[in-house]
């Protein structure tokens, strides 16, 4: 089969780290000083996220899913012929750039670690380019050159870095010999595509996208309040972690989300020192997305 290893498909690569993550990992790298989900996920600063039901999901939703797994499975098969863990997994593609059209492209990305939390699929992460996205075929050749003519890796390496534990497409890819990915966008031209009906349909191809999905909540999910009611979940364990993640509210969500695959480069970030002049007046910088008059914004 052209979706599982055997010992032909096997390729010699480099050794690579595969400790599962824990929280003394995190604390050694230097960026995760400017990251809340990693310094709450240590203990030290915020002890209480340890007891909120979306960050308990979504740890140990890392531990099983992050590269440091993939490459101990990957190395258990490639040794030792056990090669059911790395085969049986399902994979979300996830999207992501910047600067240009960060705002669409992160609630994107974002909405693709949803996804795989939701459904136990393991989430791995590809940057768009204008190959990318002529690759997807959804958007004209000259569109996809305008949109990321400045969102090159080069443009973004200096303001968001991937966090460590996610996986890349590129490389799983490779190894894995995965087959063609298929779309699983929720509303695309208002139709959502048949793979999101439901979303952990045993039956859905072993690598699927998540399309656009660029608006905040569309589906209420992380909004609403009592039984969820949703025709894109089917398995009962998955209605419960849809619950779960909603549990603080959308803006905790999309935020712990955020923070647990991007990290904003220091120099980006403003200074502790600088941050409060003379007069004792703390600076903040909000950028606002699609201001409409009725938000008191006119562009």
């Amino acid at each position: 089969s052209s979706n599982t290893l055997d010992p032909i498909q096997k390729k010699d690569v480099p050794a690579e780290d595969h400790t599962i993550l824990t929280a003394s990992n995190f604390s050694r790298n230097h960026l995760l000083s400017n990251n809340y989900f990693y310094r709450a996920w240590i203990g030290n600063e915020f002890p209480n996220a340890n007891d909120l039901l979306p960050f308990q999901l979504l740890k140990n939703y890392i531990e099983q899913h992050s590269q440091q797994q993939l490459m101990k499975e990957w190395e258990d098969c490639k040794n030792s012929n056990m090669c059911d863990a790395i085969n049986d997994r399902k994979f979300v593609v996830g999207t992501y750039s910047c600067p240009v059209t960060s705002g669409n492209r992160l609630h994107s990305f974002m909405h693709s670690l949803y996804w795989s939390v939701l459904t136990n699929r393991t989430l791995l992460a590809r940057y768009e380019t204008v190959e990318t996205c002529q690759e997807y075929r959804e958007k004209k050749g000259s569109t996809c050159r305008k949109e990321n003519e400045f969102s090159t890796p080069s443009h973004c390496k200096d303001i968001l870095h991937l966090s460590p534990w996610v996986p890349g497409f590129d490389k799983w890819n490779e190894r894995l010999v995965l087959p063609p990915m298929i779309r699983a966008e929720i509303k695309y031209q208002h139709e959502p595509d048949a793979t999101t009906k439901p979303y952990d349909n045993p039956a859905n191809p072993r690598v699927i996208r998540t399309g656009s999905q660029v608006l905040p909540d569309d589906l209420r999910l992380l909004s609403s309040k009592g039984k969820l009611n949703t025709p894109h979940l089917s398995l009962q364990s998955n209605l419960e972690n849809a619950k779960k993640m909603r549990e603080n509210g959308p803006y905790f969500a999309y935020g712990m989300m955020f923070e647990a695959l991007l990290t904003m480069d220091e120099g980006i970030l403003p200074s502790q020192t600088k941050r409060v002049d003379s007069s004792g007046i703390e600076t903040f910088f909000i950028h606002s997305r699609h201001s409409k008059e009725e938000m008191g914004g006119k562009s």
